[in-house]
């Protein structure tokens, strides 16, 4: 149970790294945008702020998950 809980948090960390920039690049804004650029703009930061919130969900489910197995293996032992 060690090495799937380590794999789920690296791999929630590395999609929360990849989430975060992209977000930060979409956040910034256009020079004169129109109505319809706005619109796609805002769903597009919705749809990178989920996938930053999942992926740090993950990160601390693999965390959790590793405490756990390394806690229950001191106590045994």
């Amino acid at each position: 149970m060690r090495a799937p809980g380590a794999i789920a948090a690296m791999v929630g960390f590395a999609s929360a790294i990849v989430c975060y920039l992209v977000l930060a690049a979409e956040a910034l804004p256009y020079q004169d945008p129109t109505p319809e650029m706005l619109a796609a703009l805002a769903a597009s930061v919705r749809v990178w702020q989920l996938g930053l919130f999942v992926s740090l969900g993950l990160s601390a489910a693999g965390i959790a998950g590793f405490m756990r197995f390394r806690r229950h293996r001191h106590a045994n032992g």
